[in-house]
């Protein structure tokens, strides 16, 4: 008997469960039976919700499977025209004839994953594989340079995600780097912001990447916030001495009113961008 005749079954069951105990116990028995109920149906809800992220995921891997084989054949052509030849003029190992290099147009490498992943995220809203398509259609339009549209893909799906889960954390922090990759910190932060604020196991990294965000548009004051706030809850970790980097150059630059630019702000620019990056 298939899967969902048994929890059918089951609704049924409790269905005639609960008539059972209205007849013999009328005064105690309501609650109770809407109870049993209650949780069949969550059962079976669950369950079916359960069965439709599978079977999203299961479309979302066909698509994927083949972005993952032209990345990879992409790479081995890369490769295979970056080694080096011997005195002959010949590869050292011979190429696959089929080989093909990729042409730096989305389109033309991509021209049926790209469409096929949009089209695959407007039709699922609130799945855990939305989001996975989200990110690996970011992915690909980074790859070439088209970092907005990754982070407005992000975005858009953000947008109507409910749950403050892994996959809310991981797509918070990605569409803030992709923003921060295109020095466009204000629309960063907003990002960065929501899980700098949460008890996220990446809550100090995004705070230290909002920090040095906030700095480099002139928001000092939020960005020293940020910085104590690591100092004090993590002071030991990597993110913690990077904060205390960074408050010391602003406690040097609050000191030190000068236009001129210095050989230590050139210095924490340049940290700065590391630490957004990393």
């Amino acid at each position: 008997m298939s899967q969902q005749k048994n929890e059918w079954d089951i609704l049924e069951f409790a269905s005639q469960t609960s008539k059972v105990i209205e007849n013999n116990f009328k005064l105690v028995v309501g609650a109770f039976a809407a109870l049993i109920i209650a949780a069949s149906v969550w059962s079976y809800m669950n369950s079916v919700a359960r069965d439709k992220e599978m079977q999203a995921f299961n479309e979302l891997y066909k698509i994927t499977k083949v972005y993952q084989k032209k990345k990879a054949d992409f790479a081995e052509a890369k490769e295979a025209k970056e080694k080096p030849k011997d005195k002959k003029g010949d590869s050292k190992e011979e190429p696959k004839k089929d080989l093909v290099a990729a042409t730096g147009d989305i389109t033309k490498d991509y021209p049926q994953v790209v469409p096929e992943l949009q089209a695959f995220i407007e039709a699922r809203p609130h799945r855990n594989a939305t989001a996975e398509a989200a990110l690996t259609l970011s992915e690909i339009y980074s790859e070439y340079d088209q970092d907005a549209k990754g982070a407005e893909v992000l975005a858009k799906v953000l947008k109507d995600w409910d749950e403050k889960n892994v996959l809310f954390t991981v797509m918070q922090m990605r569409a803030g780097d992709l923003w921060a990759s295109m020095e466009n910190c204000e629309k960063a932060v907003n990002h960065w912001q929501v899980v700098a604020s949460s008890e996220s196991f990446v809550a100090r990294q995004a705070q230290l990447k909002l920090g040095v965000c906030l700095q480099e548009i002139g928001r000092l004051d939020e960005a020293r916030i940020w910085f104590e706030k690591i100092k004090d809850k993590d002071p030991n970790s990597s993110e913690g001495f990077s904060a205390k980097r960074y408050l010391r150059f602003l406690e040097f630059k609050s000191n030190n009113q000068s236009t001129t630019p210095t050989k230590d702000d050139k210095a924490q620019n340049s940290a700065s961008s590391n630490d957004k990056a990393s």
